[in-house]
Formats: C-alpha cells, sequence, structure tokens
C-alpha cells in the first residue's frame, strides 16, 4: 500500500455506485446478527447496562484522534472516584472522552425524533467543546482549514495524528470549506 497521502475528491463520497454483488450476501448474516442482539436486549432490564461499557469504548478510541492520551481503565478509576495516581493531563483527556460520549447519547436520543442534520451535527460538536481544550474557539464552526486523518506511520506535522492507528487509508485530506456541502449531501 502506498504511503503517499490521498488527496479528497469533492464529489466522489458517498460513491455513486456499489458493489451490489458483493455486499448483498453480507446482508443476511447481519440481519441476523442484528436479530439476536435485538432479542437479547429484549430480556434486558436495562439496556444501557451492556451498552455503557461499549459506548465508553468507543468514545475512547474516537477521542485519540483529538490527541487524548487515557485508557479505559484510567477512565473507569476516574468515573469511579479515585483520587489515585492519574495526573491531570490524563484527567483532561478523560473528560474530553466524556464529552464524546454524552455527546453521542444526546445524538441517539435526539434521533428517536429527528433525522440527522446539520444541526445536530453541530449540537454534537458543542457537547466535544464543553469545558475542555478548544471551548474558547467556535463550536459547531467548520474550520477553514484541512482536515487530515493519518495512520500512525504516516508523517504528519501534527503530533497527536502520529499516535493516532487510523488503518482505513493512508491519509485523507479536505479542504474545512468542503466539509458543510459534504455533509448536507451526506445527510440528503
Amino acid at each position: 500500500m502506498s504511503t503517499n497521502p490521498v488527496q479528497y475528491h469533492l464529489g466522489e463520497f458517498p460513491p455513486t455506485s456499489i458493489d451490489w454483488a458483493r455486499l448483498i450476501p453480507l446482508i443476511g448474516p447481519a440481519n441476523a446478527g442484528l436479530a439476536r442482539y435485538d432479542g437479547l436486549l429484549s430480556v434486558i432490564p436495562n439496556a444501557h447496562i451492556l451498552l455503557s461499557p461499549l459506548t465508553t469504548q468507543e468514545a475512547v478510541i474516537s477521542s485519540k484522534i483529538e490527541g487524548t492520551h487515557v485508557t479505559m481503565g484510567e477512565l473507569l478509576e476516574i468515573e469511579a472516584g479515585s483520587d489515585g495516581e492519574i495526573s491531570q493531563p490524563k484527567r483532561d483527556d478523560a473528560e474530553e472522552v466524556f464529552n464524546y460520549r454524552r455527546a453521542m447519547t444526546a445524538c441517539v436520543k435526539a434521533m428517536k425524533h429527528r433525522p440527522l442534520s446539520q444541526h445536530l451535527l453541530k449540537t454534537a460538536h458543542s457537547f466535544l467543546m464543553q469545558g475542555v481544550r478548544g471551548q474558547d474557539q467556535s463550536p459547531a464552526i467548520t474550520a477553514p482549514v484541512k482536515t487530515i486523518l493519518a495512520p500512525r506511520d504516516a508523517p504528519s506535522t501534527r503530533p497527536a495524528m502520529s499516535r493516532f492507528p487510523l488503518t482505513i487509508c493512508k491519509a485523507v485530506w479536505m479542504p474545512g470549506n468542503n466539509i458543510p456541502p459534504a455533509q448536507r449531501k451526506w445527510i440528503s
């Protein structure tokens, strides 16, 4: 695989054609798995108990793209009220993860009553920015700069990006002013 960055191509996502022949055989097993999961959730009095660790793990992993360095264990210690040997920078990172989890929870709740929208994405971004680094910047405003996703081994000028183990692509650079129209196309 090439280590060169892949330039974002406006208008090429979402794809205009899908390889249905490759995907159709996967739909049945996926549907069966979801049905089993749904059945499991229906007998649990409080499904949130089962989903909470998964939501927290997703928040920990996804927050790494912003440069957070907190583990699931450290997060659980902080949440349990531990005054142990967890440094203040780790506690600050944990607050970003807690914000991520709050944003996800709010979006899931909101999407029960309304569809995905620009407003909902901006609301989620506002949750992410509460009480953490960058809070003094404009939440829910797309910066007119390139957004870069890169794997651990890709050269980067942003230290946070070199520590994020993204494996789906080598790098994607998207001019910030193209994000809102791309989001509108994706949502519509």
